[in-house]
């Protein structure tokens, strides 16, 4: 018999969490983080960012026990500072 996340995982370029809706509120709302474990990086430049967290994410993924790894989508947008 095959589980639901082996099922899951079958699709290409999915990122996959599967919580508890209401837990998964209530540590978004106390945290502004849906996750267990979460890694912030701060910086100005998007592109280094993204850069740093593509190779966390690669360390990362080979610990045993970790699953549904997953990068924040950050999306570029053009602003005027004043």
């Amino acid at each position: 018999m095959v589980g639901y996340r082996e099922c899951i995982t079958q699709i290409s370029r999915a990122a996959i969490n599967i919580v508890q809706s209401i837990s998964h509120r209530l540590d978004h709302m106390n945290s502004g983080i849906g996750a267990q474990i979460a890694v912030t990086v701060f910086g100005q430049d998007l592109r280094e960012l993204r850069a740093a967290a593509y190779d966390m994410q690669s360390r990362m993924q080979p610990i045993p026990g970790v699953v549904n790894l997953q990068i924040e989508p950050q999306n570029e947008i053009s602003q005027i500072r004043l």
